[in-house]
């Protein structure tokens, strides 16, 4: 030993020593980041290393991009690194939702993001509604019911430019079909997400839904729409994930185009809500068979907010027409400014705000049956368009020292029906 540790320490094998590390390369750092190109038959991008995009995915590390090529993909889809996976070009790529898919988190979504960072970006999702017969749900069915399409579990992701809708001859009351578009975390898993830009329609219960403590999110430019055809002597809540249960005048109150639930916290800016051309808002009727004539229903709610009190939920220049309740808050709602919104032609009210401590200015809210009711404390409402709906323009339902007698404060406000007198008034 005594002998080696003697050589090693000779003048000529450190040289040599030296002159060899001069010539090693040097040591490897991180990868760089990887794109990787997926098409379902070849066909579109010939030199795709990919056919599913979830293979793409998996083989994916922090920074990879994975570019779908245009073409169908039936599969479920989870990403769990922070990556890009987009459509290229936008809208080229289709997602058919499979049956049977497995649950993340206890949540059967056709796309699940559970990394931070990650994006989602360009698809078209088509979600099986299933057949108009049978209408009891069958042993074997070519489609399930999937409760979310989109599912963020993680922080700081991103869901644009999407395009969901439903397939089939069903929607509220088929057997399959999905219950909401877009969910930001859940009752007891917050998340943070930027969805914007994406297009939801044919929804059973919501088009997007912000959750759960500690979830925040923005939710800007997204395009939501209720369309459901009429249908007739359907089965009551014997298929999984019909609504009729909920069903009041034609439209399903617990339904919503945008809703921030649980001490969740979101900025929801310039989205456009609405019901089909067709919805009526009325036409209901419960038969003793137990079965429901629809009719054509509306949408319940564009935005309904509940059970947050941060203060830090805004609804700004938002566009809502044919629902049964535009803007609607909870009574343990606190401190949501509600802005420069455009609400028309509701079945019921324009804005139905039941929480405490709100800032309601700059609204525009007409053609509705009825306008705007405030019936919490402490609320401001200023300077807003209330004119030119059918029964009542403004409506307090509180008492109190303020103004004409409530327990909120209205200034500069128009409108030429009010209860109680001298909440709004005409212009001259």
């Amino acid at each position: 030993m005594s002998r080696l540790i003697s050589r090693l320490f000779t003048a000529l094998s450190i040289s040599a020593l030296l002159l060899g590390a001069l010539a090693l390369p040097a040591a490897a750092g991180p990868a760089a980041p990887q794109v990787r190109l997926v098409d379902d038959n070849g066909a579109q991008c010939p030199g795709a290393g990919y056919t599913s995009i979830q293979a793409a995915i998996n083989a994916s590390k922090t920074g990879d991009k994975v570019f779908v090529c245009p073409g169908t993909y039936t599969e479920q889809v989870t990403i769990d690194e922070s990556i890009i996976v987009r459509a290229y070009p936008l809208w080229g790529a289709h997602i058919n939702v499979p049956a049977g898919i497995a649950p993340t988190s206890g949540v059967t979504a056709a796309v699940a993001i559970t990394a931070d960072n990650a994006t989602f970006r360009g698809f078209r999702m088509h979600i099986d509604s299933g057949a108009v017969v049978p209408t009891v749900r069958p042993t074997a069915l070519a489609c399930s019911a999937i409760e979310v399409a989109i599912l963020v579990l993680g922080n700081n992701d991103s869901v644009r430019h999407n395009r969901i809708n439903a397939t089939g001859t069903r929607t509220l009351a088929g057997a399959c079909g999905y219950a909401y578009g877009v969910a930001i975390g859940t009752e007891s898993d917050s998340a943070s997400a930027n969805v914007t830009f994406n297009k939801i329609r044919d929804f059973k219960f919501g088009g997007i839904l912000v959750e759960g403590a500690g979830t925040t999110a923005l939710v800007r430019r997204n395009a939501i729409q209720y369309l459901h055809l009429a249908e007739t002597g359907v089965s009551t809540c014997v298929a999984t994930g019909c609504a009729q249960l909920n069903t009041v005048n034609g439209s399903f109150l617990a339904t919503f185009g945008i809703g921030v639930e649980d001490g969740a916290d979101a900025r929801l800016v310039r989205n456009a809500i609405r019901s089909g051309p067709d919805a009526v808002g009325v036409g209901t009727a419960v038969r003793p068979s137990g079965l429901v004539d629809l009719g054509t229903p509306a949408l319940g709610h564009g935005i309904s907010v509940m059970g947050t009190d941060s203060g830090d939920t805004r609804i700004k220049h938002n566009a809502i027409w044919r629902t049964s309740v535009g803007i609607t808050t909870a009574e343990d709602v606190e401190a949501v400014d509600v802005f420069e919104n455009h609400v028309t032609t509701s079945f019921v009210w324009g804005m139905m705000l039941q929480g405490t401590d709100a800032f309601i200015y700059d609204n525009v809210i007409e053609n509705n049956y009825y306008g705007t009711l405030v019936q919490g404390a402490n609320n401001v409402v200023h300077d807003n368009d209330f004119r030119h709906n059918t029964i009542w323009d403004c409506y307090d339902n509180t008492s109190g020292d303020g103004t004409a007698g409530t327990a909120n404060t209205w200034t500069n406000n128009l409108g030429e029906d009010d209860n109680p007198d001298g909440l709004c008034g005409s212009p001259g």
